[in-house]
């Protein structure tokens, strides 16, 4: 729906074209120009205008990724961020330059793909094995079982040797649940890709 929106606007402010738009008719100040009008349409106190414009910018990127080159670097610079009232003299106070930006997105979308590898090596383990109780907690696999079975290791297991041998409790939990840590990367590549300001993610909950 958004893009949809965004693409009738381009229509409507640019009737040479026709309704044939190119990606190489687009540009930062039509960005701007629909931005402008989302606000004077939901007042600037709404989020529908900041929604809508996220919708928008996440499309811009995905096609700035698929056609690479396209997008001149005005444009490539406008869809760092979402909304221009986070800009002075043109340019964001605080965004990245699209190369860098470009950069902490790709870092984070590896470091999402190692971290689910780390979780199915983890059950792919936990499968393997048996129930330390009876078979012991020197061997992983066992241990991993166990977290598979009963949940994440507290601290009443952090006395029990194999358990310090394999990382600690926090070391053991990780083959199977996600870090604290882990999710900073999370947090990263969601913003990248939604335009999302990492206050707001921040304040996401899980749906019951």
């Amino acid at each position: 729906m958004g893009a949809d929106l965004f693409l009738g606007f381009a229509v409507a402010v640019m009737p040479e074209h026709g309704e044939d738009i190119d990606l190489d008719d687009l540009d930062a100040d039509l960005v701007d120009a629909y931005e402008e009008r989302l606000t004077d349409h939901y007042g600037p106190s709404s989020g529908s205008a900041s929604a809508a414009m996220c919708q928008v910018v996440r499309l811009l990127r995905q096609v700035n990724q698929a056609h690479p080159g396209r997008f001149d670097l005005d444009l490539r610079s406008r869809i760092a961020y979402t909304m221009s009232e986070r800009r002075a003299t043109g340019k964001p106070l605080d965004a990245y330059p699209v190369p860098v930006f470009e950069a902490f997105e790709a870092a984070a979308r590896a470091e999402v793909g190692r971290i689910r590898d780390r979780i199915l090596a983890g059950e792919r383990l936990a499968a393997a094995g048996r129930n330390p109780k009876i078979h012991g907690w020197g061997r992983l696999e066992n241990i991993l079982w166990f977290i598979n079975e009963h949940g994440p290791l507290t601290a009443e297991y952090r006395g029990i040797r194999g358990v310090a041998a394999n990382g600690y409790i926090r070391g053991v939990n990780s083959h199977l649940y996600l870090s604290r840590r882990d999710l900073l990367s999370f947090h990263v590549l969601l913003a990248c890709q939604t335009g999302m300001e990492p206050e707001a993610i921040k304040d996401l909950r899980w749906a019951a």
